[in-house]
């Protein structure tokens, strides 16, 4: 008897690492990020985004009707699907004709991570197109975060592509990055997001190691899972039937008065002088046990 109560103890607390362990373990397959001095302009650069969202719509509207002919503007987009495949894609621009286009998917990575690896992409295709050693060319996404970064200091999570795309910018010198807002009626921005969320449904990358961003995420989202799975499975039969559901954080229950507090906990758990009046409350049949429902007890 004593065996199997240790025993027991000792897989519950190995099942609450069990998660961690899997993390590091993915997490130690990857390389480190570098530590990056950060970056800072001499010159002073036009903010990303100056105004509302309508009024930078149609703004950029304008202005790439103003721009040379022989400009590139590279529309670049990330997607996640609901099953969680992260994907990219991208669309060039010339004179507002688009004459290349590309798309892929990642594997385990956040929405983050794939406007990072679409703004990359797009920006080597363009460079490999005849001309473009002495074209303008911009790199237009609706990501504020990875715009940013990308012209800024390269985020921990996806860092080597930051850095490439900056290593290319440099060697070209004529590359600027600019903030488009997203689902806005914007040509570009909508045709990459169209291949972008078609690049889903490609085949996952084989050996693709996870981004720190998706890391980060499973190991937020893991605990709170093993939490409400025990819950549900430990949680008092009178709990159960309240449907009264757990939290890792402050229930909304902890601002009442301390007199209070004290009256829902025994009542929800059947303590004290609580007890005794709801099984009053149960024997008349003349009152109704909705009204106790609702008060969650």
């Amino acid at each position: 008897m004593l065996r199997s109560s240790i025993n027991s103890v000792y897989t519950k607390s190995l099942n609450k690492y069990t998660t961690n362990a899997s993390i590091c373990a993915l997490r130690s397959r990857k390389p480190r990020p570098k530590l990056v001095q950060r970056c800072f302009q001499q010159e002073e650069i036009v903010p990303l985004q100056a105004a509302s969202k309508e009024e930078t719509a149609s703004a950029f509207l304008h202005w790439v009707e103003s721009l040379d002919p022989l400009t590139l503007v590279v529309y670049s987009d990330g997607s996640l699907s609901s099953e969680g495949a992260a994907s990219y894609g991208f669309t060039i621009h010339q004179n507002n004709i688009p004459i290349s286009d590309g798309s892929g998917r990642l594997g385990p990575a956040e929405v983050f991570d794939a406007e990072a690896t679409g703004a990359l992409e797009g920006l080597k295709a363009a460079l490999n197109l005849r001309g473009s050693a002495s074209q303008n060319i911009f790199i237009c996404l609706d990501n504020l975060a990875a715009a940013t970064c990308l012209r800024g200091t390269p985020s921990d999570s996806c860092q080597d592509v930051f850095l490439e795309f900056q290593a290319l910018a440099t060697s070209h010198g004529a590359i600027q990055v600019r903030w488009v807002p997203g689902h806005s009626d914007i040509p570009g921005n909508e045709q990459a997001d169209k291949l972008a969320k078609a690049a889903s449904s490609f085949p996952k990358p084989e050996g693709a190691l996870p981004t720190l961003a998706y890391l980060r995420r499973i190991a937020r989202q893991k605990p709170k899972e093993a939490f409400e799975a025990w819950w549900s499975a430990s949680a008092p039969e009178q709990y159960k039937k309240l449907n009264l559901k757990a939290t890792a954080g402050c229930p909304p229950e902890l601002s009442l008065p301390r007199a209070a507090l004290h009256h829902l906990l025994a009542a929800r758990s059947l303590h004290g002088q609580a007890c005794k009046q709801i099984n009053q409350i149960k024997s008349n049949p003349q009152f109704d046990l909705i009204w106790i429902r609702k008060c969650g007890i």
